[in-house]
């Protein structure tokens, strides 16, 4: 009980000090998981919790630690540490330019997500060795366009594929990219760019005969989505939730493109809940819906 009262952020500032007298283990490491625990009794409850290394990502990634035992504890032997104080935004910017030049990529890439990242450690960090550190780089919405265009010509499809999806790369660029991802040999991948909503007609029929089920099944969900936001070319709505239903029962009753299904769905739902005006939803609604419940339980069946 006096551990749950520890954990928990409604409980007041004296019941948290009166706790930081508790000796029992549990207890302090509680008020370290607390995050109004204020540094005074954070620093308090730290001197009796032990072992130190069973604490210390707890303590990395506490909003109250302080900035000098961030930098300590960004040095530590425990790469969980590490990483954990590159994921704490009280971390300062010197600190997480540090870990940007840690010997682990994990904690590279954690640190890359960082907004208080500096620039300089920023444009070491889209240069890695490794691949996960600069996809982590081109997810970042504060990258330049001189950047996004450098990370668009990386040898990896996943980097390329993260600058494709960027707000800020350029519409030209984009659809340069596109049609070059649409090549890869990565099926999901080339999914990834049909599913993309920027993608070109021409890409789209390239990808429509590819040898993948997910390349095919994302293909024709793009279709489907595209005409059903289109009003001046749409279908009578029953006759295009039949073909939505008939695609998602397609994929419900295989196992290749069954992982797919979760962002067919998803996409779905946004047109009936938000892009489609009401009188539609109310004519194609129930048969999207019905559609939707199928592919869920087909795609139960394969978790």
């Amino acid at each position: 009980v006096r551990a749950s009262v520890a954990a928990n952020p409604c409980t007041f500032l004296e019941m948290i000090d009166y706790l930081t007298r508790d000796d029992a283990k549990d207890i302090q490491c509680a008020l370290l998981k607390n995050p109004n625990t204020p540094e005074s009794l954070l620093i308090c409850a730290m001197k009796v919790a032990t072992p130190k290394w069973f604490y210390g990502p707890v303590l990395a990634r506490h909003p109250a630690t302080p900035q000098d035992l961030l930098a300590e504890l960004a040095r530590s032997f425990w790469p969980e540490v590490r990483r954990a104080v590159a994921t704490n935004h009280s971390s300062p910017s010197h600190v997480l330019d540090y870990l940007s030049s840690d010997r682990r990529p994990d904690v590279r890439a954690t640190a890359a997500k960082m907004d208080s990242l500096p620039k300089d450690a920023v444009l070491r960090l889209a240069a890695d060795k490794d691949e996960a550190v600069r996809v982590q780089v081109a997810k970042r919405a504060d990258l330049p366009a001189e950047l996004l265009r450098f990370l668009s010509k990386d040898k990896s499809a996943s980097v390329r594929e993260a600058v494709a999806s960027h707000p800020n790369t350029a519409p030209e660029l984009v659809q340069a990219l596109l049609a070059s991802l649409a090549k890869d040999r990565d099926s999901t991948i080339s999914a990834a760019v049909a599913n993309h909503t920027a993608v070109s007609r021409q890409v789209l029929t390239d990808l429509a005969n590819d040898d993948s089920q997910e390349v095919r099944v994302a293909v024709t969900a793009r279709r489907l989505i595209d005409e059903w936001k289109a009003p001046e070319s749409r279908r009578p709505h029953a006759e295009l939730a039949t073909a939505i239903n008939a695609m998602l029962d397609g994929v419900g009753h295989q196992d290749a493109g069954v992982d797919r299904a979760a962002d067919i769905g998803g996409d779905l739902r946004e047109i009936v809940e938000i892009g489609a005006p009401i009188g539609i939803v109310e004519e194609a609604g129930l048969a999207i819906d019905a559609a939707l419940h199928e592919m869920d339980r087909h795609a139960g069946k394969h978790e």
